[in-house]
């Protein structure tokens, strides 16, 4: 090609009218995927793959209706790649302006190398880059006709001296604020609202319900995608609660994995006919995007009309993992995932968010009396056969309730003390194997060696077998946690370290260390380079406060937990009114720029050992599975 043609292809590129083929036909001619890519899938571009994410931007680009789109999404929605080539096909056909911001200046560059192979091998565009070669950088791409800037969010304010009529958030929710700067969203808008016909893009899977992204969605057109059923070829939305796997159970009503990697299958919700992974290509063939956030009017001759309830131009959307046809993602090892994450909070977020696009309840969700009371299980409280300091006098000689058996053979039972300045508090509690947790007792102590005599109680169980007979036994208090927290870290360190490892001690912080349980050595004493250092668990504090607080009791649903097996919390019928008010004095709350925040009470030591219970199963339980299994398989 001589030079002359080359200039002329360039030219005729830039003023080439926006062809009618739809984004997944048009990337089938012009977008093949490089091994780095997609390494499952390289290749030309299957335009029955994915079709919802390309449908869904045709919808959105191809219409004058709408000004911006907020896409809440899951983490393999192949949207980022859709939005690449809808940009292929803007510098091929309709250059302008545009603007790629993403969470970190890293990721910025990882879409640039991206784009930029997409952009030598299209056909469309092949020619372009060639011609421009010396006007592209790393982050900024000087086309025919327009710019692309791509910037990470944290240096997202370099984009202020510049206009565009293509604006795009990518992982919006990931994005830093900096003090003093608008967020990623409305700096993007002050660059488009001058720029007739522009468009606004930004998408993210979710983190909490007061996040960007979630609150885009809530404010905009809340399209869903609805897709036919094999069977009866009615449209629905795929929702999470119809994939059924709860048929998958061995005879001691534990979780068949094989059979429900292989078993899942979703339900439809008007014939409830069985939906497979096989149909999936189909379906989504003739999958369709509709509006759902409509609210309800009465006209004047008394008749009830929807009307949209949406902010003028703006459009939104949810999109899952369950209309993916990946295989990574089919419905059986999408309920594997859910099956790992009843026990776990920080899996159960992940799965959430990354799977569904769903946005973690971080919200207002307010402990109370009656939603404590249904934890209340079929056992009474178990309590030392004499009195003793830390237990309440009985009047008029009255022997002290011993409780009954809890009716579960325990994986292991153990002592949870949260310690103050004055004295420290602690909880009884034994679990299961699956997770479930039962208070046993609790009181207090002035001194810490005072734990030592509540380490030396039994759990007392009782359990009927298949053939109607009844075993009880006794199961001794073998572990003690401690908190350190306060001001008595290093006397805490020091009783435990002469007593470890049936004692240790624990420290949490809102946000973690990078996992939602870890191991960290600490000195024993302070200011002594030469003292002996001793594990101590650190932990995300505010994932177990939502694990207990918010799933456990406030949402709580019993029936939900029988039908998944979701572990839960126990408490005994006889509950006293100090416990019960402890329990509710932690609670999430909104400040006055609206974001939810734990409030910071005094007086709930009870809950906080509640909540190191589910800390210590997180921390010792895998270790004491894989003992028993592998006891069990050497008998």
């Amino acid at each position: 090609m001589s030079a002359r043609e080359l200039v002329l292809s360039c030219f005729l590129a830039v003023f080439q009218p926006r062809g009618e083929m739809g984004l997944g036909d048009w990337m089938a001619a012009n977008i093949t995927l490089r091994p780095t890519e997609n390494p499952g899938k390289p290749g030309a571009y299957d335009p029955g793959y994915t079709p919802l994410p390309a449908r869904l931007l045709d919808e959105f680009f191809a219409s004058a209706d709408w000004d911006e789109c907020h896409v809440q999404k899951s983490s393999q929605a192949s949207l980022s790649f859709h939005t690449m080539g809808h940009l292929v096909r803007k510098i091929a056909e309709d250059p302008g302006n545009a603007m790629y911001v993403i969470d970190s200046d890293k990721e910025a560059k990882n879409i640039s190398a991206r784009l930029q192979s997409l952009l030598e091998d299209s056909p469309a565009t092949r020619g372009i880059m060639i011609a421009a070669e010396d006007e592209i950088t790393t982050l900024t791409f000087r086309l025919p006709g327009m710019n692309l800037w791509l910037t990470g969010a944290g240096s997202a304010g370099s984009l202020a001296n510049k206009t565009a009529t293509l604006g795009i958030s990518d992982e919006t929710d990931k994005h830093k604020s900096l003090r003093g700067e608008a967020n990623t969203v409305d700096l993007l808008r002050s660059r488009l609202k001058e720029q007739t016909g522009a468009k606004l893009l930004t998408y993210s899977t979710p983190t909490i319900v007061t996040g960007q992204i979630h609150q885009e969605f809530l404010t905009g057109s809340r399209h869903k995608a609805f897709v036919p059923c094999p069977h009866c070829g009615e449209y629905q939305e795929l929702v999470w609660e119809r994939v059924k796997f709860g048929h998958c159970k061995d005879l001691t009503n534990e979780w068949d994995l094989p059979r429900v990697a292989v078993e899942t299958y979703y339900e439809c919700a008007h014939c409830t006919g069985k939906i497979h992974d096989f149909h999936k290509r189909e379906m989504m063939a003739q999958g369709q995007w509709r509006p759902t956030n409509y609210r309800t009017v009465t006209g004047e001759n008394g008749e009830d009309r929807l009307v949209p309830a949406w902010y003028p131009r703006r459009m939104s959307a949810h999109y899952s993992d369950l209309y993916s046809q990946n295989e990574n993602v089919s419905f059986g090892r999408l309920a594997l995932k859910f099956i790992a994450a009843l026990k776990d909070p920080m899996k159960m977020r992940d799965f959430l968010q990354n799977h569904l696009g769903l946005p973690d309840q971080e919200s207002i969700a307010e402990v109370t009396e009656d939603k404590i009371l249904a934890l209340r299980g079929p056992y009474r409280r178990q309590r030392p056969a004499t009195a003793q300091d830390n237990a309440p006098i009985e009047a008029d000689g009255q022997a002290i309730d011993p409780g009954t058996p809890i009716p579960i053979r325990p994986l292991f039972c153990a002592l949870l003390a949260d310690t103050q300045d004055e004295n420290s508090k602690f909880t009884i509690q034994a679990f299961t194997r699956t997770g479930d947790q039962y208070v046993l007792d609790w009181g207090s102590c002035l001194e810490l060696a005072d734990l030592d005599d509540v380490m030396l109680r039994s759990v007392r169980w009782s359990v009927r077998n298949e053939d109607g007979t009844i075993t009880s036994g006794e199961m001794p208090v073998s572990v003690a946690m401690i908190d350190e927290g306060g001001h008595r870290t290093y006397e805490v360190r020091q009783h435990a370290f002469a007593r470890f490892p049936s004692v240790f001690t624990s420290r949490g912080s809102p946000g973690g260390s990078g996992s939602v349980v870890a191991i960290r050595d600490y000195r024993i004493r302070k200011d002594d380079e030469l003292a002996p250092t001793m594990p101590v668990v650190v932990y995300d504090d505010n994932t177990f406060k939502r694990e207990l607080y918010i799933r456990r009791i406030a949402r709580f649903d019993a029936v939900k937990a029988a039908a998944y097996g979701q572990s839960r919390t126990w408490l005994p019928i006889n509950l006293e009114t100090e416990f019960t008010q402890e329990l509710m004095k932690e609670r999430l709350e909104r400040d006055r720029d609206g974001r939810v925040r734990w409030n910071a009470p005094k007086g709930n030591d009870f809950g906080d050992t509640v909540k190191m219970g589910l800390i210590l199963f997180s921390y010792i339980s895998p270790e004491l599975l894989r003992a028993e299994a592998a006891e069990t398989e050497h008998l």
